[in-house]
């Protein structure tokens, strides 16, 4: 029994999706003049180490425990947007997690998956604006962690930001819905793909034409095949003493899908630290750093810390579409792709 409790705590660590939450719109009392997408990023609880399969395994449930005493358990890290433009006549706030916890004990305690739970893919919610500013204005009143970067578009980019939403939401009328699906393994730029938190607000960043290829903010991992079971690897069953026992990643020789699985995160913890150290290294004084898209400039704002850069200068081709074909095979998408074929 104490085993089946631990387990299911650990299901809400590895996933970080720990409420569920209505989708919706803050609506602003004038329309801004201005393009602007901001990343709000909140780090775990506790540090995640990522040296093994053992140790997120243990630091993911250790951050867990931490975050059943917070007001928002955000265990493993979050990471929303905040979009303002002329363009459209509401302020969007809004981020992705998952809905159903039961899910994940069926997953892991059922199906015994194992760490496929990283990129299994299921259901999925957009977040409620009023949640996420009422979510703001704690962490900052209680001066816990969370931090911005906030980006000025073109009109360009701002329709393609948009475009994204629009169709990311659901409010094209008889399109498919990606918010309904979420997991580790899609990346939402790619076709009526769903998102995972940080993978959702950092694709919306991307359609904008913005470079995420930032060093330090991903994290790349070879899940041994042996700990991943279930439908995603010929219904293999895997127990959580086998991942303690792990105490290294794939060394990646051999075939993907068959001896490993190769899994990417972009890492809200990450994005904090890398905010707060860019901050503490910007020289001020230096003119270069003020030339347009130059460098990020540390801003305050309700007392949190972030950075702000002008990227209206970036130029996108016109012909380059808001949605991409996936062209790379995932097992955990050719589930999700086979399941949504049959909706």
């Amino acid at each position: 029994m104490r085993r089946f409790v631990f387990f299911k705590y650990l299901i809400f660590a590895l996933t970080g999706a720990l409420s569920v939450i209505s989708s919706g719109f803050t609506y602003g009392q004038e329309k801004p003049s201005v393009h602007e997408l901001t990343i709000y990023v909140v780090p775990s609880h506790s540090p995640l180490n990522w040296e093994s399969p053992s140790s997120i395994y243990t630091s993911s449930f250790i951050s867990f425990i931490k975050a059943r005493f917070s007001k928002y358990p955000n265990s493993v890290g979050h990471m929303f947007i905040e979009f303002s433009t002329p363009l459209i006549d509401s302020v969007v706030l809004t981020g992705m997690r998952s809905t159903s916890s039961m899910e994940k004990v069926r997953l892991l305690n059922k199906e015994k998956i194992g760490m496929g739970i990283m990129g299994a893919p299921m259901g999925g919610k957009m977040e409620n604006s009023a949640d996420l500013r009422n979510m703001i204005d704690y962490l900052s009143a209680k001066k816990m962690k969370i931090a911005f970067i906030k980006y000025t578009l073109n009109e360009q980019s701002a329709l393609r930001v948009r475009e994204f939403l629009e169709t990311f939401l659901g409010k094209k009328e008889g399109k498919f819905n990606p918010g309904k699906h979420y997991g580790g393994a899609f990346w939402p730029r790619y076709e009526n793909e769903g998102a995972g938190c940080s993978s959702f607000g950092l694709a919306v960043l991307e359609s904008a034409g913005v470079n995420i290829d930032i060093p330090g903010w991903k994290m790349t991992v070879n899940i041994p095949a042996n700990l991943v079971g279930g439908e995603y690897n010929n219904n293999r069953k895997v127990r959580r003493y086998k991942i303690e026992q792990v105490k290294k990643w794939h060394s990646g020789e051999g075939v993907e899908g068959v001896d490993y699985f190769e899994y990417k995160v972009y890492d809200p913890s990450l994005v904090y630290d890398w905010i707060i150290e860019k901050r503490k290294n910007y020289i001020g004084s230096n003119p270069e750093n003020q030339i347009k898209g130059k460098d990020f400039q540390p801003v305050t704002s309700n007392n949190i810390p972030g950075l702000y850069i002008d990227v209206s200068n970036i130029s996108i081709p016109e012909n380059e579409p808001v949605f991409l074909k996936r062209t790379k095979q995932s097992v955990f998408i050719d589930v999700y792709k086979k399941r949504i074929s049959q909706q």
